[in-house]
Formats: C-alpha cells, sequence, structure tokens
C-alpha cells in the first residue's frame, strides 16, 4: 500500500504543480482562445542553476531553433526584434517574424514572471499570426539537483487556431519540438 501511494504521489505532483504555475493571462485566455494543451519535460543538465538560468533566460540560445533553418521549420526560419530595452529579465518584450511555408508569423512574446536563476514565464500578447498554434506560454523551473547539476522543468500551454487545418496537424508536435529543443540546446551547451 505504501509504494502505491508513493507513486501515485510522483505521478500527481507534477500535474499539481503545472497547475500552480499557469499565471493569469493563460487561465483569460482559455475563454479567447478555446481549449488550453500543455506538455513538458524535465531534464538534468550539468550546470549550477544559475548559470542553467542565465543561458536559458536569454531568447537567441533557447530560441535558435526558431532562427536556423531545419525541417520543422520547414526549411524557413524568423527574424527577431527586440521591443524592450533588456534582453533577459521581466517585461523582455521582442517580435517574431516571417514566413514558413509561405505563410506570414508575426507575434510578439513579452516576459511576464522572472526570477533570477529560479523561474521565468513569457508567452504572447496582443494578435498573433501564427500557423499551428495560436497563443501561447511558456514557463522554466530551475532547482538545484545532486553533485552541482540543475533539474529544469520546462513546459508549454497553448492553443490550436480555430479552423485551420496545419493547426489540428501539427500544434501538438510543434509544442513538442520547441520544448524539446530548448532543454537539446542547454543540455549540449553545458
Amino acid at each position: 500500500m505504501k509504494n502505491y501511494l508513493i507513486v501515485l504521489l510522483a505521478v500527481i505532483t507534477p500535474a499539481l504543480f503545472a497547475q500552480e504555475t499557469i499565471s493569469k493571462v493563460a487561465k483569460n485566455e482559455t475563454v479567447k482562445n478555446g481549449k488550453i494543451r500543455h506538455f513538458e519535460r524535465t531534464m538534468i543538465i550539468n550546470g549550477k542553476p544559475e548559470d542553467v538560468f542565465a543561458f536559458m533566460d536569454d531568447i537567441r540560445n533557447t530560441g535558435r531553433h526558431m532562427t536556423e533553418s531545419s525541417g520543422a521549420m520547414a526549411g524557413s526560419k524568423l527574424k527577431i526584434e527586440w521591443l524592450s530595452d533588456h534582453k533577459t529579465g521581466l517585461g523582455t518584450k521582442y517580435r517574431w517574424t516571417g514566413k514558413v511555408v509561405g505563410m506570414k508569423m508575426d507575434f510578439t512574446v513579452e516576459v511576464s514572471k522572472w526570477v533570477e536563476g529560479k523561474e521565468k514565464v513569457w508567452g504572447t500578447v496582443g494578435d498573433a499570426k501564427m500557423i499551428v498554434i495560436d497563443w501561447f506560454e511558456m514557463y522554466l523551473v530551475l532547482s538545484p539537483y545532486e553533485n552541482g547539476k540543475t533539474q529544469a522543468q520546462l513546459g508549454i500551454y497553448y492553443t490550436k487556431p480555430k479552423g485551420k487545418f496545419l493547426g489540428f496537424l501539427l500544434g501538438k508536435s510543434y509544442s513538442k519540438w520547441c520544448v524539446k529543443s530548448m532543454l537539446k540546446d542547454t543540455k549540449k551547451h553545458f
């Protein structure tokens, strides 16, 4: 019986944590954009939490998968334009633009929560022109792990665009690709 309780807690705890992480913005998007979907991964990184956070806080590092041509981007890449004076920290704001498979991408992202070395929440603001998702909010939570390593928990809440077949077909796989790419690029760096 005791083992079953331990397993049950191990399964339930991450789900409860994820619900606490979702911001007021995300909760409001449920009404506006429909059903919110969620994907999360945890990875152990060979670096101190403050170093891992500094790397992952900089979108030029973790957004590299969108600025380089790849199969998941259908051979396309996006450009980033800074809308804030600072490139990291609370209130950081930037705009992604470009075309993927001939369709325009134009969306603005803002950091809404930032606890140095520990936690970050960022997501789309305003009208977003995206292809396979309509809105997203991502979160990063870091905690110390044994032997000077870091446990990185990265997740995304997103909605699929209504009436777009590509969103129905690819929204989930694209969201997973983003999260996995960010973690993989971070692990590779360290």
